[in-house]
């Protein structure tokens, strides 16, 4: 009986945290939509990147709105540079 319900309660849990990334990221892209113009303009295998990236930042709890927003836009400066720099030998 009490494994099962070490187990039931773990599996809570896990769903919980689940939920609750999932909906700081739905509020992350809702608010700085702005940025995936941004990102749409990369070539593919950056903008896989940058998506990967910032849905990590995103799942932190810790890190705030406005964290977030310096956090992309230094992420998304970075590999737009080096893009820039690929593109020209």
């Amino acid at each position: 009986m009490e494994q099962w319900g070490q187990a039931l309660v773990k599996r809570a849990c896990k769903e919980w945290k689940a939920r609750r990334e999932k909906k700081k990221k739905d509020a992350f892209q809702h608010d700085y939509s702005d940025l995936f113009g941004r990102i749409d303009k990369l070539p593919k295998q950056e903008r896989d990147d940058v998506y990967a990236a910032l849905e990590r930042v995103a799942e932190i709890e810790t890190v705030s709105q406005e964290d977030f927003k310096v956090i992309s836009n230094s992420v998304l400066s970075g590999v737009e540079r080096e893009s820039v720099k690929k593109s020209y030998p």
